[in-house]
């Protein structure tokens, strides 16, 4: 990593429910992301903005101008919207999460900092078709923007961050509110010693929940059982077994890593699976 660093708007974006559309209809599912893929690439482009990462449905961004950012979402979320409404269209909708803040250029070109993690945390809250921004990035174009309503969605408590952060949602036509994030609560110690032996036993046995709940306990990092490279194994595992909350989680955590670290644990964590299935019988 080189010891530059600069203040930018990142992005993270994925689909809404992407791994059910995928069961449902996996090669309309993955025409109807190329044909967002082509509407967004070219936005991201012409707004001063180039993608750093992407993983399955998601995409991280960075954007020199904070104003060029925000017009590029509203822009690319419209345009997203007109798509849906075309008869025979699968419909497919976007959360984007943007912060502003200060990232660390790797010599691959590939961004790491809170900043990219608060984005992700972001786009998890995010409504529907909508877009949430934190403060730093509110406070820089709320007065710059014309014609563009912001809705003040209050402190809130997001996965793996410390502190309350407030949250402002871009109001957009079409955009879909489901889910209210939670008030910051005071921290505790959890200690999930015995729910971690019984749930490996199940999860052992190809049990698709709970090792969706072992990822996710490895995850908490209120607790001595934290372990990124566990977590990322059995929320794999989930995945395999068709979980749709897992892909969920591990979109949040991929932004947190170096590329080359979030390979190899991806590599680790389809051998960690095989192994299940060998152990288990199902092969």
């Amino acid at each position: 990593m080189t010891p530059n660093s600069k203040l930018t708007t990142i992005m993270a974006s994925d689909v809404c429910g992407y791994s059910k559309l995928i069961g449902e209809n996996e090669l309309a599912a993955i025409v109807a992301l190329q044909e967002c893929r082509k509407i967004m690439d070219p936005l991201i482009q012409s707004h001063g903005g180039r993608i750093f990462n992407t993983a399955g449905d998601a995409v991280l961004a960075e954007f020199d101008s904070p104003v060029g950012a925000i017009d590029f979402a509203i822009k690319c979320q419209n345009q997203f919207h007109a798509r849906n409404k075309v008869p025979g269209k699968l419909t497919m909708r976007w959360r984007f999460g943007m912060n502003l803040g200060e990232v660390y250029i790797l010599d691959n070109g590939d961004l790491l900092g809170d900043g990219i993690n608060l984005a992700a945390r972001l786009e998890s809250i995010a409504d529907q078709g909508g877009v949430a921004i934190g403060a730093e990035l509110y406070g820089v174009v709320h007065r710059k923007i014309k014609n563009v309503a912001f809705e003040d969605r209050g402190e809130v408590e997001l996965k793996n961050i410390s502190d309350p952060i407030q949250v402002w949602a871009i109001k957009i036509e079409g955009a879909t509110r489901t889910v209210t994030a939670a008030k910051k609560q005071a921290p505790e110690v959890k200690n999930y010693e015995k729910e971690i032996e019984s749930l490996e036993r199940s999860a052992a046995r190809m049990d698709g929940e709970a090792a969706f709940k072992l990822g996710k306990i490895y995850t908490d990092k209120a607790s001595s059982s934290f372990n990124i490279e566990k977590a990322i194994n059995w929320l794999w595992a989930a995945r395999g077994l068709k979980i749709q909350s897992a892909t969920d989680e591990l979109n949040l955590i991929i932004p947190t890593l170096p590329k080359d670290k979030w390979q190899q644990a991806k590599t680790n964590a389809e051998v960690f699976l095989d192994d299940l299935r060998w152990k288990s019988g199902a092969r």
